[in-house]
């Protein structure tokens, strides 16, 4: 004779957690920002909203510190998400040495809990462009974790550099064009070159240098250069560009070209200069360091182009 076996599968619910919130459903979370764009180093507030949408009361544990219950996602429009800063991760740790109860709060059908919370001080929001934010609120983090984390809507915004930077680069802009649009003497061509470095416009960087004569200076990449199939030359040439951006050392601060002297070979008709600038740049110590560089070019049709630099007093 066959037995029959009843197998019994029986759900478990931890005790920790709130069989008020599985039975009555209907708490929503909002986020709402008031701008579409945002400048970098400023504040973005968002407006973080819980709802009780069900019809019947519901009970959540908001705690003293905002961070437990209200949480974030950001993340570019490539889906690369954006870490929180340091100093938020910090003030977290120092926020856990005084463990604070939670505060049961009921809320009725209808009723709202809300705060207004400043992303920019939790998440490393530092390169313009645009981004969405997720919400998440914990109804009880200190007894339980995800069961009871509440997604919010989505909500997207643009992040512009700060103001400041925006004018400067705009009368970087109005210089360029001043300088595009003369012909430069020698020692204009190594203030240009200098000035596109200290802003990081590195097509204006290298409009005036000669890579295949400074590559003479470099005797690594002049071999690399000269041993290289020929297509895989501008490989090369495209990590000696990248090298170059390293000079000077550190953050550049200032610089003065001095006056330059042209010679002129009455043989070939080549001319020649040389320029004498003082480049005052901060190194990763913050030490000020004063070089003086002289640096060298040589004349094609109507422009002068950089082909050799060294450093002529330390």
């Amino acid at each position: 004779m066959k037995r029959m076996v009843v197998v019994l599968l029986v759900y478990i619910i931890p005790a920790g957690m709130s069989s008020q919130l599985l039975k009555a459903p209907g708490l929503e979370a909002r986020i709402r920002l008031l701008h579409q764009v945002y400048r970098i180093n400023g504040e973005i507030p968002v407006y973080f909203t819980v709802i009780n949408s069900g019809p019947r009361p519901l009970t959540i544990h908001p705690s003293l510190f905002l961070y437990r219950n209200f949480q974030f996602r950001v993340r570019t429009f490539k889906n690369v998400h954006v870490r929180h800063r340091e100093s938020y991760y910090l003030k977290i740790r120092d926020m856990r040495r005084d463990e604070a109860l939670d505060r049961p709060i009921k809320l009725m059908p209808g009723e709202r809990y809300g705060r207004v919370l400043n992303l920019a001080e939790r998440f490393n929001l530092v390169r313009p462009g645009h981004y969405e934010v997720t919400g998440y609120f914990l109804v009880h983090p200190m007894r339980t974790g995800s069961d009871f984390r509440i997604d919010s809507n989505r909500s997207r915004f643009i992040l512009k550099p700060p103001l400041p930077v925006v004018r400067a680069v705009a009368r970087y802009n109005r210089a360029r064009k001043k300088y595009l649009d003369r012909q430069l003497s020698p020692s204009d061509t190594v203030e240009f070159m200098l000035r596109s470095r200290k802003v990081q416009d590195w097509e204006g960087f290298y409009m005036y240098m000669d890579l295949l004569e400074l590559l003479k200076i470099y005797p690594d990449f002049e071999k690399r250069y000269t041993r290289a199939p020929f297509a895989e030359k501008q490989a090369v040439l495209r990590d000696f560009r990248l090298h170059l951006r390293k000079f000077p050392a550190g953050r550049l601060e200032s610089f003065f070209a001095g006056k330059s002297v042209v010679t002129k070979d009455e043989m070939t008709g080549i001319s020649t200069a040389e320029v004498t600038c003082r480049i005052v740049y901060r190194e990763r110590k913050r030490l000020l360091v004063r070089r003086m560089y002289y640096f060298s070019l040589h004349r094609k049709f109507d422009r002068w182009f950089i082909y050799k630099f060294y450093v002529v007093r330390r």
